[in-house]
């Protein structure tokens, strides 16, 4: 109220508005009538609150039913994928056992992939001054990357050929991602 007071005194002593100017009713009450252009049209004001800089709304936000949706469904399809990956291992006589064990883990690393992706994308839109929190997401990720590769590298053909790709693939994930998880707390 007083800034406004303060504008409609300026205004008035310095008298630069005058003669243009003419009385109409307003509903701010305490701030007086504005004054208005000659034409109808009401004086901006030039001083006022200092505009913020625009801040991108995220992607899906985390309040969201859609963001909790696609997230809940991506840990589920993990985990579901990772247990009956692992079942696989307990039948040995089964010999395409191994490959369809390699292909769920790479199906439910890739989820899990996917859920660390939809926070990065999400936090980095929303939390822009917080770039530790940026860095943390982003190592989790590259754990869950790092997942990805070492469970495609259990792909009987290509753990033939390069039994490492798999076994440094989690292994590094697994230190990125424990990383990552100590650095939050």
């Amino acid at each position: 109220h007083d800034q406004g007071r303060a504008h409609a005194v300026a205004f008035s002593t310095l008298g630069q508005f005058r003669s243009m100017a003419r009385v109409a009713s307003t509903s701010a009450p305490g701030l007086g009538e504005p004054l208005l252009l000659a034409k109808g049209e009401p004086l901006r004001r030039p001083l006022g609150p200092i505009p913020r800089p625009h801040v991108p709304p995220p992607l899906l936000p985390q309040d969201k039913a859609a963001w909790q949706a696609v997230r809940s469904g991506c840990f589920m399809l993990g985990g579901v994928t990772f247990l009956f990956g692992t079942t696989c291992y307990y039948y040995p006589s089964w010999a395409e056992g191994a490959a369809v064990s390699a292909w769920l883990y790479t199906v439910g690393s890739f989820s899990f992939l996917g859920v660390d992706a939809l926070e990065l994308i999400t936090y980095v839109r929303t939390h822009l001054q917080e770039r530790w929190l940026h860095r943390n997401i982003a190592l989790s990720c590259l754990g869950s990357l790092l997942y990805v590769i070492g469970s495609y590298g259990f792909v009987p053909w290509l753990a033939a050929a390069q039994p490492l790709v798999g076994i440094l693939g989690f292994v590094l994930g697994s230190a990125a991602i424990g990383t990552s998880q100590l650095w939050k707390n």
